[in-house]
């Protein structure tokens, strides 16, 4: 999964990562994610775009982190501006694994 941006100036895109309700709200959920580089591929990218170049952006890796009964979680990618005039670019995040820290219902042994 990859989320794409168009990049215009200076800021912070705020980008949200929703738990769908279908897939169970109630354990604590970690969601792992990354900043593509500008060289970087990833399955099903799309070729023909414009990518950001690696000073366009503050590259990430982190991860956000869902508390019982949590929906929806936001972090930021920073943009950094220069005095380039420039076509659209895409920036892409990946979302890269989850992790179940807690689960709803402790698990016995049998």
């Amino acid at each position: 999964m990859f989320l794409s941006f168009i990049l215009s100036v200076s800021s912070e895109i705020p980008i949200t990562v929703e738990r769908l309700p279908t897939t169970g709200t109630l354990g604590v959920v970690q969601v792992d994610f990354r900043t593509l580089r500008e060289a970087q591929t990833f399955t099903h990218l799309p070729t023909a775009v414009s990518r950001a170049s690696d000073d366009d952006f503050v590259p990430s890796n982190a991860s956000v982190v869902f508390a019982p009964g949590e929906t929806r979680r936001e972090f930021n990618v920073t943009i950094l501006d220069d005095a380039t005039p420039e076509v659209d670019e895409a920036l892409f995040v990946v979302l890269t694994g989850t992790t179940l820290l807690e689960p709803a219902q402790p698990r016995t042994g049998a």
